[in-house]
């Protein structure tokens, strides 16, 4: 019994640490493209024909309100 409960405390355990580290990874990366955002500078995608596109405000506004949705979710603490 005791062991079947620390193998799960662990398994518990690990996966926990396993969404902290990706949570840290989505935070990063949402700071670095929102930071990117606001920076002004030109923003190009790439569209279905693998050609460059500069990134619309309208699109843009849209792409920093995700972002900042992504930093309230993963960069708690």
């Amino acid at each position: 019994k005791r062991r079947a409960d620390a193998d799960a405390k662990a398994k518990k355990d690990a996966e926990a640490e396993k969404v902290a580290k990706n949570n840290e990874q989505v935070c990063r990366d949402a700071k670095i493209f929102l930071s990117d955002l606001e920076s002004g500078r030109p923003l190009y995608r790439s569209n279905e024909k693998g050609e460059r596109e500069l990134v619309g405000e309208d699109q843009r506004k849209a792409d920093v309100a995700r972002a900042r949705e992504s930093i309230a979710a993963a960069c708690k603490g």
